[in-house]
């Protein structure tokens, strides 16, 4: 685009915004152009400009502007190169507006903006262009998309051929479909041949059977087999409407003078807002009073103004609400329906903003769904009936009526980027059988996101599927379209697919016959599906296909697929085996490893009957881990390494371990870098002596240019990462501490330290998996961070468990047994010695005579070597869990988390370490509804009891939490603190410390807490403090900082300290605080005071108090800055 055109574009959007002056209706856009020629501009600029403009986005509704016009349709169709030629240098969005032009003005048949949309099916154009292109394709008439397709389909690429057969599928024409049919017997690209398929059968899905001697039922034929008969729609009466009584009309009556005294006694000093009130008179009072009580159409000359007025009081909804429970629900409804608002967006979710004028309707609506057995549909029919004054039945029956709008909305809505919560949260919220007739109603929309029928602008496929699974069983016209999802998708994709079919007829027959696809991410992904769904049955398509496969992805999947099922191996992976394929692959090309990793030497392992594993197998295995560039591939090589003897690939995927991150954070030796600096420094010395030269200058740079050479890194070993495929059956706690060292002293290599956390994935054990999930809440990389969480929730996911749940129950045990012992064997003759745990979590070690002592006798035995390695490892394993699960369990109190009994049990009561840290700890029953029933702590001896020492039975409990002092009274507290203090208990958690009376109806709509604003101290002494009480310092953009956050990740809840401000590198500067606050991910704006969880207000309101207690108040607080 010129500057010229740049120029006009924003002068004229200028004129408009500031004059409004609608340029298009005061200049012809022939004039304009004829103009815009002599300034040198061209066609090609025109038509960048025209499609930039709003009124392109929206041509349908915009006759009369400059994208609607006869003059650019004739612009268009003589001269259709320059328009493809915008089209193909425009943005995306222009393009999109582009494609809308040439259909509005039926310009697509030009040969030059044909061949631009055949090109927007493939790359460079992003998947937004090409769905684009496929729906317009779609919508061309079948006789010129025939056309199309016959010259196109047997010479384009495959990304073009898999765009024109989507395009073909979603037109569906006769002539088309029996097209595609003919070329599916020669194509031979799998994801052409696959999309082939899922429209053909799509076409071929089953009528409907005859109900009650009825043909063609309405409903949908299901996966399973079974046909969804759709119900009939409600009868909900025609228009009845309602007869309001003298008492309604005397009631109404006093709310609108209410409101009238209301709007006439505002101060006209303040404001004069009287004059924003539409004058009310007999006519709006009448109108509204009709419109409220009967569902009138408004008179003319009227608003709902008066409505929502009413509404808005308490008053106005209390009596509205008393009489809409006097109507037949029919009657009801319809008048409510009238009203004027947006209640079936708002119920369906397609709005998510609801006031309590809104939230009213919404409880009725909730009503009448669980009461009276009506749903979205029949609301979505009274709406429309409200709107046009139509009966129900004429309603349901009227061509304008468009029953998918909202489904479409929601399927469309845009989310900001802060919200996480689902489209199709509110429809979740109803009685399903509310909401799933809806949904089958309207299965073209569904057609549309699923790429079935053309869509004017695209559909994000997640929430189609999310769509999906609230139908009772999935539609059967959808099979081969989810089948395909499922095998070739991202992996929450093909998870979601795959469980939308687990109840398909035949699915294992289908699943098997991908497994000779000719994708080799669709053979791979369609093994571990067989795998995961147990298809035991599936063992001799399986190893049919490992028997021809040559891929070695896909044969590691088809391994591991068959070896998660039990079945027999060995002729498959022995050794004999192992080594053939070595030597096969050898033949072909010698293993290509790097120099550093073989500098040493390699390992020599041993199979596990005894004999050494050739050093050649050795270095087929480093060279295809490295070549697979996957260090999540563990499934793969977990299985080769279960060949070795199991000391042997500890200790070989030790060395791997160690091997890659020693060379990726080598460093200069000392000498090195002062070779360095003394070959360097004459630039940086030269530069420093121009003005003057210090005694000592000279070794002072050349100190610090050695200090900061060998803390330079040299290497990256992102190429061979690879390799740490290999590292899955390292010791857990040797991995655990070598890459919670990297993380802490490298943790900016994203790259590397992702790959890191995907080895302790591979590994599985809980003291690998604990750091994972730290990571996963705590790094400051904010990218590996989230890699962290992925990982997490990826293993969660796999075993059916939540985050939390994966937390629970991967605890660590620090090798000590259920009753807190860890034996020791040393000496030759291996005597037992023991490790023990107290009350307090301390070691005790004791030798075979049970005397305490300070430690293992020495010896180089190797009893003794690895008892002490045991010992050590248990002493460092049991700091970690300390300090990890006081953090998770200091969160779950916070937030009130509650287990359910028998997890409690197994998470808390039955681990040999949590038992101890639970005994320290106070603990609350809950009943099914969440209420409180008793207090707790568990004792040494296994039993619970309350504060008097009284017994308790939690299994009268349907749930357990943490204790807190703001879930209880001041005197239970104090009878907790006198028993922790009798039975002399260190708490592990301050539970009764923090108190704090209930909000004031003013404190809890605020959205601040401001009690210790304006008090001041230096910046260091409140940075320590906070700091101590789990706060980091936030550094914003241009260097400055300006609050303290706490995060609380398992409910998305950040809480914030504002302060006045200091520099990026503190100078200690006065500071004074500010507000304490609330926001919370997915949730708009900040937090009110009353929605934060007591708990976590209460800890976060003290720590706002204990920050401020290191400083004093300051009346002059607002003039301190650090700018």
């Amino acid at each position: 685009m010129t500057g010229l055109n740049e120029m006009l574009y924003h002068g004229l959007s200028l004129m408009q915004g500031n004059y409004k002056v609608k340029w298009e209706e005061v200049i012809p856009l022939k004039t304009a152009f004829a103009h815009f020629r002599q300034v040198g501009g061209t066609l090609l600029d025109l038509f960048a400009l025209i499609l930039r403009r709003t009124e392109s986005e929206f041509v349908t509704q915009s006759v009369g502007s400059w994208s609607a016009s006869d003059d650019l349709a004739g612009y268009l169709n003589t001269y259709p190169a320059a328009f493809a030629e915008a089209l193909r240098l425009a943005e995306p969005r222009p393009r999109a507006n582009g494609v809308k032009l040439a259909e509005y003005h039926k310009a697509t048949s030009a040969p030059e903006i044909e061949s631009v949309l055949v090109a927007m099916l493939t790359r460079p154009f992003d998947q937004n262009d090409r769905e684009i292109a496929t729906s317009a394709l779609a919508r061309l008439a079948p006789e010129q998309l025939l056309n199309w397709l016959q010259r196109y389909l047997p010479q384009a690429d495959i990304d073009t051929r898999y765009g024109l057969v989507q395009a073909a599928g979603r037109n569906g024409a006769a002539t088309i479909l029996a097209l595609l049919a003919e070329r599916a017997k020669v194509e031979k690209a799998a994801k052409v041949q696959a999309a082939i398929q899922a429209i053909l059968e799509v076409d071929a899905v089953e009528e409907a059977p005859p109900i009650d001697g009825q043909p063609n039922a309405s409903g949908y034929a299901a996966i399973d087999g079974s046909f969804v008969t759709l119900p009939p729609l409600a009868d909900l009466g025609e228009p009845e409407t309602g007869s309001a009584s003298a008492e309604d009309r005397a009631a109404f009556m006093r709310i609108v003078e209410a409101i009238v005294a209301h709007r006439t006694s505002l101060s006209e000093e303040s404001c004069d807002r009287t004059r924003f009130f539409h004058r009310l008179d007999d006519n709006d009072i009448d109108a509204t009073f009709e419109l409220m009580t009967q569902g009138a159409p408004l008179r003319p000359g009227t608003t709902y103004a008066l409505v929502s007025a009413i509404r808005q009081r308490e008053d106005g909804r209390a009596w509205y609400a008393g009489y809409l429970g006097r109507l037949p629900v029919g009657a009801a409804l319809r008048a409510l329906m009238a009203n004027g608002y947006s209640e079936m967006r708002l119920l369906t979710g397609a709005d998510t903003y609801i006031r309590e004028s809104e939230r009213f309707a919404l409880d009725r609506l909730g009503h009448w769904i669980a009461d009276h057995g009506i749903g979205l549909r029949e609301i979505e029919t009274a709406n429309h009936a409200a709107k046009t004054g139509l009966s129900f039945s004429q309603a349901a029956n009227d061509p304008a009526f468009n029953p998918a709008l909202h489904l479409r909305e929601i399927l469309n809505r845009q989310q900001l980027s802060y919200d996480r919560r689902s489209v199709f949260e509110s429809l979740r919220d109803l009685d399903p059988r509310a909401v799933w007739p809806w949904l089958a109603g309207n299965m073209g929309v569904l057609d549309e996101a699923l790429g079935l029928k053309p869509a004017e602008k695209p559909i994000p496929l997640d929430r189609a599927l999310e769509a999906l699974e609230l139908l009772p069983r999935m539609p059967q016209r959808y099979f081969a379209k989810l089948l395909d999802i499922a095998v070739s998708e991202k992996r929450p994709l093909r998870r979601r697919a795959m469980a939308l079919l687990r109840d398909g007829r035949d699915l294992t027959t289908r699943i098997e016959a991908l497994l000779d696809d000719k994708r080799q991410l669709v053979r791979s992904n369609a093994a571990t599906w067989l795998a995961d769904i147990r298809s035991t049955a599936s063992e001799g398509a399986l190893r049919k296909r490992l028997k021809n496969e040559k891929s070695d992805p896909v044969r590691a999947a088809l391994i591991e697929s068959l070896q998660r099922m039990g079945f027999d191996l060995s002729d498959v992976i022995g050794p004999l085996t192992l080594i053939a394929e070595a030597e096969a692959a050898f033949a072909k090309a010698a293993p290509n490893l790097p120099a550093w990793l073989t500098a040493n030497g390699l390992p020599a392992p041993h199979f596990r009957d005894g004999s050494t594993v050739p050093q050649l197998l050795v270095q087929h295995w480093l060279a295809l881990a490295i070549r697979l560039k996957d260090p999540a591939a563990s499934g793969q090589f977990g299985i080769y390494l279960d060949q070795l003897l199991q000391d042997d690939a500890r200790t070989f995927s030790n060395w791997v371990l160690d091997a890659w991150i020693a060379f990726d954070t080598h460093t200069s030796s000392l000498e090195e870098a002062t070779a360095y600096a003394m070959a360097n420094y004459q630039q940086h010395f030269s530069w420093l002596c121009r003005y003057t030269k210090p005694p000592g200058l000279r070794e002072e740079v050349i100190a610090q240019m050695t200090r900061e050479k060998t803390g330079e890194l040299l290497n990256s070993g992102s190429e061979a990462k690879g390799m740490l495929a290999l590292a899955c059956r390292a010791d857990p706690v040797f991995a655990a501490n070598r890459v919670r060292w990297f993380l802490k002293k490298h943790g900016r290599r994203s790259n590397q330290a992702m790959a890191l956390l995907e080895v302790l994935a591979g590994i599985g054990q809980p003291v690998a998996l604990q750091v994972v999930i730290a990571a996963s809440v705590r790094l400051k990389q904010k990218s590996t961070q989230a890699r962290a969480a992925e990982i997490a929730e990826r293993y969660a996911e796999d075993r059916g468990w939540s985050f939390d749940e994966l937390a629970d129950r991967t605890v660590p045990s620090a090798g000590f047994d259920d009753d807190g012992v860890l034996e020791l064997p040393s000496g030759e003759d291996g005597k037992l010695y023991t490790a023990r745990l107290d009350a307090m979590l301390a070691i005790h070690l004791f030798n075979p005579d049970d005397k305490a002592v300070k430690s293992l006798p020495a010896g180089d035995d190797e009893a003794t070597r690895e008892s002490k390695k045991a010992f050590a490892g248990a002493k460092k394993e049991l700091a970690q869990v300390i300090e990890l699960q006081g953090t998770r369990l200091f969160e779950a109190m916070c937030v009130e988390r509650a287990w359910p009994v028998a997890d409690w049990r197994l998470a808390f009561h039955e681990h040999p370490v949590m038992r101890r840290l639970v005994e320290r700890l106070v603990w609350q029953g809950l009943n099914e509804d969440g209420h409180p029933l008793g207090l707790f702590r568990p004792t040494q001896e296994g039993d619970f009891t309350d504060a008097g020492d009284n017994p308790v039975d939690i299994d009268g409990f349907a749930k357990v939490r943490l204790a807190h002092g703001a879930l209880t009274d001041e005197a239970t507290c104090r009878a907790w603190a006198g028993h922790l203090k009798d039975y002399e208990i260190k708490p592990f958690l301050a539970q009764f410390d923090t108190l704090r009376a209930p909000l004031s109806a003013e404190q809890g709509e605020a959205e601040a807490i401001l009690d210790r604003q304006g008090w001041k101290a230096d910046s260091l002494t409140f940075r320590g403090a906070a700091e101590k009480r789990g706060y980091e310092r936030i550094m914003r953009d241009g260097g400055g900082c300006h609050e303290y956050e706490k995060k609380f990740p398992s409910h998305g809840i950040t809480a914030t300290i504002f302060h006045t401000g200091s520099h990026a590198v503190d100078e200690n500067n006065p500071l004074a605080l500010k507000e304490l606050h609330f926001t919370k991910q997915g949730h708009r704006g900040t937090y009110r005071i009353k929605d934060v969880p007591p708990v976590m207000l209460a800890e976060c309101w003290a720590d706002y108090h204990a920050v401020a207690a290191r400083g004093a108040f300051d009346p002059e607080w607002e003039k301190l800055s650090p700018w």
